[in-house]
């Protein structure tokens, strides 16, 4: 995301996990899609789409939130991210991602979080919310090597 950011151009990024028995989810990779982007506009087209789910389907997960940039000063939800996403089921979940992920994205309530309601309705979640729903793990480990 911050590729593209300093490419001044959006990015687009799915979350794909899997549901636990008490409706948590767990995200266990993220799909980029390699597509063309501009500086405020993301289009996938139907066989782009398709290729998403067929990877999905071929890692045995499904999608459990979207995720975008806006560019610095463009806010969160717009009405055509609101009517074009990648899911309508209730508790999807999308993430607009500010500042084109401008320094970095290391604090979801740095970011719009919405989920979806039902009814073509999307409930931004506050900054507790965010925080009480989201567990970050470090997908990082450096290991020293020194004897």
């Amino acid at each position: 995301m911050r590729r593209h950011g300093r490419e001044r151009r959006e990015a687009y990024v799915w979350w794909g996990g899997y549901f636990l028995p008490d409706g948590d989810a767990q995200v266990v990779t993220a799909l980029y899609p390699d597509v063309p982007t501009e500086h405020g506009r993301v289009h996938l087209d139907h066989q782009n789409l398709i290729a998403l789910h067929e990877r999905l389907r071929a890692l045995d997960l499904v999608l459990v939130a979207e995720l975008h940039t806006h560019p610095p000063g463009a806010g969160g939800q717009n009405d055509v991210d609101a009517a074009n996403a990648a899911a309508t089921y209730r508790g999807f979940v999308t993430i607009v991602v500010p500042d084109f992920a401008a320094p970095i994205l290391h604090d979801l309530r740095t970011a719009y979080v919405y989920e979806y309601e039902g009814g073509d309705q999307w409930r931004e979640l506050t900054e507790t919310e965010i925080e009480g729903r989201f567990l970050v793990e470090e997908p990082f480990h450096e290991v020293n090597m020194a004897r």
